[in-house]
């Protein structure tokens, strides 16, 4: 074990205490609290303090969220910061980034690093575990960050299982606000082909947070306005099956009750809905599409 005051998240939340949003962002750790999610929300302030490492050297333009934080990242971009606190248990920080020369960033960023090695199963993905202090100079629970960078020859793109990011990913991604610090991380529909493509055959626990980061995002999908009939050239018919699988039952779900902020938890039995062999935790689902636009989905998925 490696240990060196780097003090990322130490920093940031000094930055924060500077700022007139803090007091909302101690309500936001509080509620982490109450509501039993303090490794989501640890895992948040470890991407908050990532982010801020690039933006501080002018390179936010080289990195980009995936996985967990950049579905969350998608969300809090219509519900707002604390949305977060009621989302689903997030393990682990992946990140892209885009030239390796900034590697260092990660080689630097823990105060106290477990592993900091190699994936000896893929080539471009730098793999590390540790923890950081906070600005009470108490030490977060440790997390797993997982970079991935280009292959090792100039020019190659970044690689993450079946999805290759090109300039282009690199162009449609969003920025997202967390109580003032900016943060990058991969458009929807990219987030949304990486979860489609996700082998079924994968443990449960995973596979339920796959169907539900599928649900979330057909809902930031259509809150940023793109309609159904615009992703049909942007996923495969295999893609557009395995929408139509997860969601056939969708619309016979009965919304019980509302959050603050107007997304649905949904309470019926899952068996019910999605039958036995489905894993999806609906009490999770803290952002949905509406009911027309899950129909409209599966009608062109029929058509295709």
């Amino acid at each position: 074990m490696e240990y060196t005051d780097n003090d990322k998240v130490n920093l940031l939340e000094w930055q924060l205490n500077d700022t007139n949003r803090f007091e909302e962002y101690k309500l936001f750790l509080s509620g982490a609290v109450e509501s039993s999610n303090e490794r989501t929300i640890n895992n948040v302030r470890y991407s908050m303090a990532l982010a801020d490492s690039h933006n501080q050297i002018n390179a936010g333009d080289q990195y980009m969220f995936i996985g967990g934080m950049g579905v969350l990242g998608n969300i809090v971009r219509h519900l707002g910061e604390y949305s977060a606190v009621n989302w689903r248990d997030s393990h682990d920080v992946d990140i892209l980034c885009r030239n390796r020369v900034y590697s260092f960033l990660y080689d630097n960023f823990f105060d106290r690093t477990e592993v900091a090695s190699k994936s000896l199963s893929f080539g471009n993905k730098l793999c590390y575990r540790g923890s950081s202090k906070d600005i009470e100079e108490k030490f977060l629970d440790e997390t797993n960050m997982d970079v991935y960078v280009p292959g090792p020859n100039c020019g190659m793109d970044i690689i993450v299982n079946k999805t290759i990011f090109k300039n282009e990913d690199w162009r449609n991604s969003k920025l997202v606000d967390y109580f003032g610090i900016k943060m990058s991380v991969a458009n929807p529909i990219t987030l949304l082909e990486m979860k489609l493509d996700v082998d079924e055959n994968v443990n449960p626990l995973r596979r339920s947070k796959d169907l539900s980061d599928i649900v979330a995002l057909l809902g930031v999908i259509e809150r940023d306005g793109i309609e159904p009939e615009d992703m049909v050239g942007k996923l495969n018919e295999a893609q557009f099956r395995s929408i139509e699988d997860i969601l056939d039952e969708y619309p016979k779900v009965k919304v019980q009750k509302r959050l603050i902020y107007g997304a649905n938890i949904y309470e019926k039995a899952l068996d019910d809905i999605y039958g036995a062999n489905r894993y999806l935790d609906m009490k999770k689902l803290i952002l949905t599409p509406s009911l027309e636009y899950v129909q409209e989905i599966i009608k062109l998925g029929e058509e295709k």
